[in-house]
């Protein structure tokens, strides 16, 4: 028959009326028994609840609900429900439990041989100490076990296999299946054994007992397994994560199922789990127990109970014991009990007085305990604190710094401060012993510093907590130093010290290199250093040249701050690296006497043009930019101004002859691109106007220009009517600047001015003027 949802709540809210009598009255077997009040908190119970339909059944049925009590149940639940609600999520998940197509089913229930998929159990939000000990990643359960070596205790029961091995001078090897009357059939030789209940341990001694009589077991060797361990369906509920029906091997104890079902919930207790088997509570589990002894000889059956009580009293501990937290506790248990379950008290606790904090009515109260904790109750909601002992000892003299040992040591009385560095194994060589200092610590919070000599203070009385220093000689020092640079192998930086002279610094610095100027080495020094410096007046830089072709040098005394500055001979950058490329008979790369070689003597050593080349368009770069530059005049005319004088870096490149002019197409739908005309001679105007489109207002005459081969620019010119374009030279680029740009305010004042006439005339006269003077200078030529 179908059960409703309403019905599964009605057998849900059973089984917490069983589970909680203290909350539900008992005695109740009838539905008329309930009011609608009592209906509706009994359902806002048994949503929280957890428990599977097979299991609450049972429990009906154990509190003598019939069958037709169930139905007229049903009928009071969809009055009060109103018959219309859609189930929850939770009795969804509820009603689900024992359906064939449960995911939780389907994970835990398996067929011989086969391995099954692990339990998917979400983790607990439980803070209380040992809710983290149910984590089915670190203690798995078995799952249909396969060749398991059992406890000891496990017990024998339908559908385990035994697995049976002799071997030496007998062989016999077999594996027999526990029937449903609990009996093993070892073969015709040997005949049935009846198992039900053994022990393991007991019945390997019964096994052997049983083939000694058919076979000598003398010299051979036995080995009684659990091949096959017999599937229990157990049911977790109450105060469980994840309640429900779980499918598992029969080796697995309570703790295994717990773990499988996620572990008590938020509210579930940790002290008080039962085993209920045949309807009696067989045993209660107790986590603390099982944290400090991890034993478990409860194995589970097929249909035991186990139910997770609500959580009983919680006190929280803090302070110095090894485990604080929040701890379940028996309202039996002390305050010794407690610090017993945290592990005890850590070394510095102050165990005589104790801080607690209570509720007491309806306020907190603080309570100080001291005495016996042994017989001192716990009360629901106690924070108890155990303080620590924060101070130091005060028995002790310290010793750091330049000593051999350094550390604390015990003070004694008439310790003296040549007792300490005796301690100490006296000083390390960098010890500055004529200022040694002694901190010391006042009652009244003072602090002294006392500066001592260790040799003429040996017998200097120590105090309690003393603390004594010995400092490195260089820590009184201002941290100075000389320095050497230029021409020399490896520039240097050093500390100075007293007696460092000029020669000692050099040969540090691993000695001058072929590029020092030895008689014109220079020290720049400080005046402040100087003997002759009178305090009070300004510091001055002081300049000092030394000839070291001269006897004596090498012992010039150097002072603090000192810099060494060794010269470098002068015209050592004597060269120029540069290339010529192209054209030329022996290309590449030439090394020039720097500052002495121009263009002709690169000309001359790399051999001269090729027929090919094209003198007037070769060009000059220097670095990023093109020199303007004409190689046939610097050829022909030495003391010409392109006959340059050569850089490092210079490159010179002569092209192969050119045929061509560039000129852009005037075009406005292309006038991005660039044509390419026969060269012929002639001014930039006939390129124009025969291979172009012509001028038109972006490609003005008065501001076209040329770009010659070689960088030389030329651009037109003005003669008042009319503009003369320049010459084109094969290779030749033609270009326009930009017309400017003008701006609304411009167009405006030029359109709104009336036209001045008088100015018009006066143009054109000097304009025609200009015409006629040029053609009288025209026709004289």
């Amino acid at each position: 028959m179908k059960i409703t949802k309403h019905f599964f709540l009605f057998i849900a809210l059973i089984g917490i009326a069983i589970n909680a009598s203290a909350q539900i009255p008992g005695g109740k077997t009838k539905a008329s028994d309930y009011s609608d009040a009592e209906i509706k908190t009994m359902i806002q119970k048994a949503e929280s609840a957890g428990m599977s339909e097979g299991q609450v059944i049972q429990l009906a049925k154990a509190r003598g609900m019939s069958d037709a009590e169930v139905a007229s149940f049903q009928k009071r639940v969809q009055s009060v429900k109103g018959g219309t609600s859609t189930p929850s999520t939770e009795e969804t998940n509820l009603g689900s439990l024992n359906q064939k197509d449960d995911t939780r089913e389907k994970n835990a229930t398996f067929e011989k041989g086969v391995k099954p998929q692990p339990v998917v159990v979400a983790k607990s939000n439980n803070k209380v100490y040992g809710s983290a000990l149910f984590d089915s990643k670190r203690f798995p359960t078995f799952q249909g076990a396969t060749s398991v070596k059992p406890p000891l205790m496990y017990e024998i029961g339908p559908g385990d296999e035994i697995g049976i091995l002799v071997y030496g001078n007998n062989y016999l090897n077999k594996v027999v299946e526990v029937d449903q009357r609990g009996r093993i059939d070892l073969g015709v030789n040997f005949g049935k054994v009846y198992v039900n209940g053994v022990r393991f341990e007991k019945l390997q001694k019964m096994i052997k007992s049983v083939l000694r009589n058919r076979i000598n077991l003398s010299g051979s060797e036995l080995d009684i397994t659990l091949a096959y361990s017999r599937l229990v369906r157990v049911n977790v509920t109450g105060d469980v994560t994840n309640p429900g029906t779980y499918t598992m091997s029969a080796v697995n104890t309570m703790f295994n199922a717990l773990v499988a079902a996620g572990g008590p919930s938020k509210t579930g207790s940790l002290r008080k789990i039962e085993l209920i088997r045949d309807g009696k509570v067989k045993s209660t589990f107790d986590v603390y127990d099982f944290l400090n002894n991890p034993s478990n000889s409860d194995y589970l059956r097929d249909g035991d109970f186990i139910l997770v009580k609500p959580q009983g009293y919680t006190v929280s501990l803090s302070g110095a014991v090894l485990r604080p937290g929040r701890y379940e506790i028996k309202k039996s248990e002390t305050l010794q009990d407690l610090v017993d379950l945290a592990g005890g008290f850590q070394a510095n606790a102050t165990t005589s007085n104790i801080g607690i904090v209570r509720y007491v009515g309806n306020k907190k109260s603080y309570i100080t305990h001291q005495g016996s904790l042994d017989g001192f109750p716990l009360k629901n909601g106690d924070a108890i604190q155990v303080m620590s002992q924060t101070k130091e000892a005060t028995n002790k003299v310290s010793l750091s710094g330049e000593v051999w040992v350094p550390g604390t040591f015990a003070w004694v009385e008439g310790m003296t401060l040549n007792h300490l560095f005796e301690k100490g194994s006296g000083f390390t060589p960098y010890a500055e012993t004529e200022k040694v200092f002694v901190i010391r610590h006042e009652i009244d919070g003072k602090v002294d510093y006392i500066k001592l000599s260790a040799q003429n203070n040996k017998d200097f009385m120590l105090q309690p907590m003393d603390e004594v220093v010995v400092f490195q000689k260089e820590y009184f020092g201002d941290g100075l130093f000389v320095k050497v640079q230029g021409a020399v192998r490896n520039p240097k930086k050093l500390e100075y010290k007293r007696g460092l002279v000029l020669s000692g610094l050099i040969d540090f610095a691993g000695g001058l290199n072929y590029q020092a100027e030895e008689t014109n080495v220079e020290i720049i020094r400080k005046k402040i250093f100087s003997d002759d410096y009178k305090k009070g007046t300004p510091n001055k830089t002081i300049r000092i040249m030394i000839d070291m072709s001269k006897e004596g040098w090498e012992q010039t005394p150097l002072l603090p701050e000192d810099i060494v500055n060794i010269r470098k001979i002068t015209n050592l950058s004597d060269r120029s690296n540069v290339n010529v490329i192209g054209e030329i008979t022996f290309p590449g790369s030439y090394v020039l006497d720097k500052d002495h070689s121009r263009v002709s003597d690169l000309y001359q050593l790399s051999g001269g043009l090729t027929k090919y080349a094209y003198p007037e368009a070769a060009e000059l770069k220097r670095g990023n930019k093109v020199v303007v530059f004409n190689l046939k005049k610097a050829i022909k005319n030495p003391k010409s101004k392109f006959n340059y004088l050569l850089q490092e870096g210079d490159i010179m490149s002569i092209p192969k002859t050119l045929d061509y002019v560039l000129l852009p197409n005037t075009d406005t739908l292309q006038n991005n691109r660039s044509l390419i005309a026969p060269y012929s001679g002639g001014r930039a105007g006939y390129y124009m106007r025969n291979y172009s489109l012509g001028f038109d207002k972006d490609h003005l005459k008065r501001r076209l220009y040329v770009e010659h081969p070689g960088g030389q620019v030329k651009r037109s010119r003005h003669f008042g009517l009319f503009v003369l374009t320049p010459k084109v030279k094969a290779g030749s680029k033609i270009k326009f600047q930009p017309s400017p740009v003008k701006t609304e305010k411009q167009k405006e004042k030029k359109e709104g001015e009336p036209m001045d006439w008088n100015k018009f005339f006066e143009n054109l006269t000097t304009k025609l003027t200009a015409v006629a003077t040029l053609w009288v200078l025209v026709s004289r030529i």
